[in-house]
């Protein structure tokens, strides 16, 4: 995964900041369709630790909407090469 390109005040750029958006989403989608694996020793350990991720890309999504809602209106910032 590339990095993400920031603007010269340092945000990530909305281009960038969208593409986290998706992933974070697609990460806790398939966090939710992860099916148990019965009989596995180590699947309570694995369980715990898909939740605790979820519940941190989650917390992470929350953040990101509500900085997308507070940046003001208007064309994104440009990236200088």
């Amino acid at each position: 995964m590339p990095p993400f390109e920031h603007s010269e005040s340092g945000r990530a750029t909305t281009h960038a900041l969208g593409d986290l958006i998706r992933r974070l989403r697609d990460l806790i989608l398939a966090l939710d369709g992860r099916a148990p694996r019965t009989g596995h020793a180590s699947e309570p350990a694995i369980a715990r630790d898909a939740a605790v991720l979820r519940q941190k890309a989650v917390q992470r999504l929350a953040d990101l909407s509500a900085d997308a809602k507070a940046a003001p209106d208007g064309p994104p910032e440009r990236v200088n090469p």
